[in-house]
């Protein structure tokens, strides 16, 4: 007989009632307590040194936080094994300690083993809530192993370390041995080094940058340059027959070899005052030889030695700022370090009997009426203490020769008493009517032996002279030149 409608309804609710409490009453789902290590991280002992690390992803991804851990695993490891990584800068040890990271990833993430000699994760624990992975890891670390590793990177440090102390090391033994230049560029090496490692972070660097250049200040103290010997007296266009020689020595009077020293001079060319300098290197006795040129011109020469420290100085401009004091200190010793040797260059030329004869022409080429560029060299040779006498000769012969040809013809017309005679041309180059008359003249003239024919020197030049007339404007152009000229002869005749 079916039962009625209501009663139906109340045995299913009955039914629904009694599945729940009985789903109620099933065991939940087991979840892995925390081990032991993840609350309480064991203590090394002989056998292993062990680390606990974790990482959480915020985003639930495992592997990400897998990763985490691993690289946190990589951080203990490295301050366990207690040299700084970041100081191991050298190619080999960057390429160990680059291997061994990702070795450690690689093994953690990918479950591998044995990439790292002696070193294995012997547990994991992972735990994902809330939408966030953390990943705890048990690292146990073979203590042979640990040691082998420790040891490697002390030896990458102390490879670092040697770049300095190395560096000062033989700064003192160069020193010793009487190799001033080279226990200075080596003390400076030291310095250099050890600023990169103390901005590295190596402690025991800083003391090495002051120490190693108070050194070298203290050694380049000592450093002396003399002047030994060298000529007095040298005729004008004569090389001399004596060399100049310098000497440099240490702080306890011993020889400097191979020290490299600058020589440096002035000489005229063409007129004009220049700067030599040339190279040399101290030999067995630490002395340097110098054979100078023959000068130009009459006068004082001034040959100065100082010992060349172009290398230092570029090491010097290289270290910070902290030791700027020490760094010019040191600039300042070697600046100190020189010597000169100064001579007279003497002509003879005011011995001889010497005639001017000298042909002023228009700009056509046409001999003028008078020669006033030769009242401006015997002004000047006059003032030189020249001795001057007239040649009783026409200048005019002198147009269209050559000076070596003009020579020879005066050889046979120059009263023998007079042994040089100055000969040659003036004319205008250029006339100007321009707020008066502006004339520029130009000149060549030549010394000669006439006894041999022989050209001493020669000289030219341009001169520009301004008036209210042109015959005025011309006659100052000429003397100007005359008196240029002149000056140019005195100071370069033999």
């Amino acid at each position: 007989m079916p039962l009625p409608a209501r009663w139906s309804r109340l045995c299913g609710a009955a039914a629904l009632i009694a599945l729940l409490v009985s789903c109620a009453g099933l065991p939940a789902p087991a979840r892995r307590d925390p081990p032991s290590w993840v609350l309480q991280p064991p203590p090394s002992d002989d056998r292993f040194e062990y680390f606990v690390v974790s990482s959480t992803d915020s985003d639930g991804n495992v592997g990400a936080a897998e990763e985490g851990a691993a690289l946190a695993l990589l951080t203990q490891i490295n301050q366990a094994l207690g040299v700084d990584v970041a100081v191991l800068t050298t190619a080999d040890a960057r390429s160990s300690l680059d291997s061994f990271r990702v070795d450690l990833v690689q093994q953690v993430t990918q479950r591998g083993s044995g990439r790292i000699e002696g070193l294995r994760v012997t547990d994991r624990f992972i735990v994902e809530r809330d939408g966030r992975a953390t990943v705890h890891l048990l690292g146990a670390y073979d203590r042979r192993s640990f040691m082998a590793e420790r040891a490697a990177r002390q030896r990458f440090f102390q490879q670092r370390e040697d770049l300095y102390l190395g560096a000062e090391a033989s700064a003192v033994r160069a020193a010793s041995d009487g190799r001033v230049l080279d226990a200075l560029i080596a003390y400076v090496q030291a310095a250099s080094a050890a600023a990169d490692a103390e901005r590295d972070g190596i402690a025991s660097a800083g003391p090495v940058v002051v120490r190693s250049l108070q050194s070298a200040v203290a050694l380049s103290g000592g450093l002396t340059v003399e002047a030994l010997d060298g000529p007095d007296r040298v005729p004008v266009g004569e090389r001399p027959s004596q060399p100049i020689r310098f000497a440099v020595s240490d702080g306890s009077g011993r020889p400097v070899v191979g020290a490299p020293v600058e020589l440096s001079y002035r000489e005229t060319i063409g007129g004009r005052s220049v700067v030599r300098s040339v190279q040399l290197v101290t030999d067995a006795t630490g002395v340097v030889t110098h054979r100078h040129p023959a000068p130009a011109a009459v006068g004082d020469v001034t040959v100065t030695a100082r010992v060349e420290s172009g290398r230092v100085a570029t090491l010097l401009s290289q270290l910070p700022g902290s030791v700027l004091a020490e760094s010019r200190a040191l600039q300042e010793s070697l600046a100190a370090a020189r010597a000169t040797h100064s001579f007279t260059v003497l002509s003879r030329a005011r011995e001889f009997v010497t005639a001017v004869i000298v042909v002023d022409t228009d700009a056509s080429g046409l001999p003028m009426t008078d020669s006033r560029t030769a009242e401006g060299v015997i002004e000047a040779l006059s003032a030189a203490g020249f001795l001057l006498s007239g040649a009783d000769v026409d200048p005019l012969i002198l147009i269209g020769r050559s000076a070596t040809e003009s020579a020879v013809l005066l050889q046979s017309l120059v009263p023998s008493r007079i042994e040089r005679a100055i000969i040659g041309t003036a004319t205008i180059a250029e006339w100007t009517e321009r707020d008066g008359y502006i004339v520029r003249v130009s000149g060549s003239l030549s010394a000669v032996d006439l006894n041999t024919g022989a050209i001493l020197a020669s000289v030219s030049g341009i001169r520009n002279a301004q008036s209210s007339t042109s015959t005025q404007a011309m006659r100052a152009a000429f003397l100007s030149l005359g008196r240029m000229l002149g000056r140019d002869l005195a100071a370069t005749m033999p």
